[in-house]
């Protein structure tokens, strides 16, 4: 059943138990990943307004969002990578609230463009020839034979 209010609680609860697993079917690491990403939203939202603990979807801005982006980064140690995957679980939220809620598509769009943070790429770490048989040294093909 669809959302019947504004709220944040009311989409959230949406956007777990229906959204996701039904019409996205993603995993449940991701659930649990959204849902960490979500937990953090709140509490840097009840850290900011602690009088509005249910923010309205209406509340939210793309300078509020990448202030909490900034938040992960600098008070909570997290790298550029956890950022984007935290940007992520935003962006997935506010495609479902641009669905279901049109008067709020001007905003999700907007939050839609914020970019990810460039993070390194770390090179991939493969062994070369005498590498590989110093491993295999050790190891019998199936017919018995030693492996080269």
């Amino acid at each position: 059943m669809t959302p019947n209010s504004d709220k944040l609680s009311a989409h959230l609860r949406y956007f777990f138990t229906a959204y996701l697993p039904q019409h996205r079917a993603v995993s449940s690491h991701t659930r649990l990943s959204y849902k960490d990403s979500f937990a953090q939203l709140l509490r840097y939202w009840k850290s900011r307004f602690p009088t509005c603990p249910d923010p309205s979807l209406g509340q939210f801005s793309v300078p509020l969002l990448l202030d909490f982006l900034t938040h992960l980064e600098k008070e909570l140690g997290n790298t550029a990578s956890t950022r984007n995957t935290r940007l992520a679980a935003l962006k997935s939220f506010f495609r479902m609230v641009a669905l279901l809620e049109p008067r709020y598509a001007s905003l999700c769009q907007q939050i839609l463009l914020i970019p990810r943070k460039r993070s390194p790429r770390w090179p991939l770490d493969c062994l070369d020839k005498k590498g590989s048989r110093y491993n295999l040294r050790g190891c019998r093909h199936p017919n018995g034979g030693r492996l080269p």
